[in-house]
């Protein structure tokens, strides 16, 4: 089940892998790279028409880590938009079938790992550079799994805290999901 999961999102990753990036890509970079590095972790104001304040602390380190080997005109390289694409629906469809099976919904495993690599919002996020969306749910939903087990949460306490921590300080949306869950 694994090595067709693996295929399909091999195949997927490769046919959005493209050599080009859209105008949001670079919108995003310029204004990561402007984002001085000591104010990584801190609240942005993103641009016009939006006018909001932004607070993405990992997502504005990974991109502006991209930046500095890159530059922010540079179009993403294949082979890492691959890997992204492999390793963020990879994460999410895993972790979706962690928290299913750990909120005993165990049968519906497998058809929601193949069905989140096909999702469009899934695609989407996995195949554009700045889009993060399906790293954060994967933290969160295996985060949230773990909660869920029974058993002592020292021993696994530390990699908890930091896969929600690491989905609630992504990108706003994670953020919100993590609020949320830590107030449940």
């Amino acid at each position: 089940m694994l090595g067709a999961l693996g295929a399909l999102i091999c195949v997927l990753a490769a046919w959005g892998a493209l050599p080009m990036a859209d105008h949001m890509t670079h919108r995003v970079l310029f204004r990561v790279d402007a984002v001085p590095w000591s104010q990584w972790w801190g609240p942005f104001q993103m641009p016009a028409p939006m006018n909001a304040w932004g607070v993405r602390p990992f997502s504005v380190l990974l991109l502006k880590c991209y930046s500095s080997l890159y530059g922010p005109t540079h179009i993403p390289p294949v082979w890492l938009l691959m890997a992204k694409s492999i390793v963020s629906m990879g994460l999410f469809a895993l972790a979706s079938a962690c928290w299913l099976r750990a909120v005993g919904l165990g049968r519906w495993t497998v058809p929601v790992m193949f069905s989140t690599t096909l999702l469009a919002p899934s695609l989407f996020t996995s195949w554009y550079l700045p889009e993060l969306d399906n790293l954060g749910a994967a933290a969160l939903l295996w985060g949230a799994a773990q909660l869920h087990k029974d058993g002592p949460l020292p021993r696994r306490g530390v990699w908890v805290i930091a896969a929600l921590l690491f989905g609630g300080f992504l990108k706003e949306s994670s953020g919100l999901i993590a609020v949320g869950l830590f107030s449940a």
